[in-house]
């Protein structure tokens, strides 16, 4: 097997964050800042190709925005823990209120972060989530 292909297979098996929100220059930062974690990151501004990805499977982390059109963050992380309970679901939000507080104690939200985030601790919170070691909360 040539390197090429012991990199893509690696590359393949990385574990996928899919970053949703509706601001390019959101995902853009979100990009840059996970660019040199051991995943693969994938963006999406629509809340229903977020659904359609996660279907597919092999989603590990959900990282949604509360805020978008079409659909609110909550109303997508509702149907995250319904279909694919597996995959970790993380809202970041620059207006954080009690009904989110409320989603949180429901399990609905794993982990809220409030914009704008620390690097280091949407870092670890995505580490965290990918070993399996529970939610951390800013």
């Amino acid at each position: 097997m040539d390197q090429q292909s012991v990199d893509s297979t690696a590359a393949h098996r990385r574990p996928v964050v899919l970053c949703v929100d509706d601001e390019t220059r959101i995902l853009g930062a979100l990009s840059r800042l996970l660019w040199q974690e051991p995943i693969n990151v994938m963006l999406t501004q629509d809340p229903q190709e977020a659904l359609e990805l996660i279907g597919r499977g092999h989603i590990r982390v959900v990282i949604a925005d509360q805020r978008m059109p079409g659909m609110s963050g909550t109303m997508l992380l509702r149907t995250v823990q319904e279909t694919s309970p597996q995959t970790a679901r993380v809202m970041l939000t620059a207006h954080p209120d009690s009904a989110l507080v409320t989603e949180r104690t429901r399990g609905t939200i794993q982990c809220l972060i409030t914009k704008p985030w620390s690097d280091q601790i949407l870092r670890q919170t995505i580490r965290q989530f990918i070993a399996g070691s529970g939610s951390y909360e800013q």
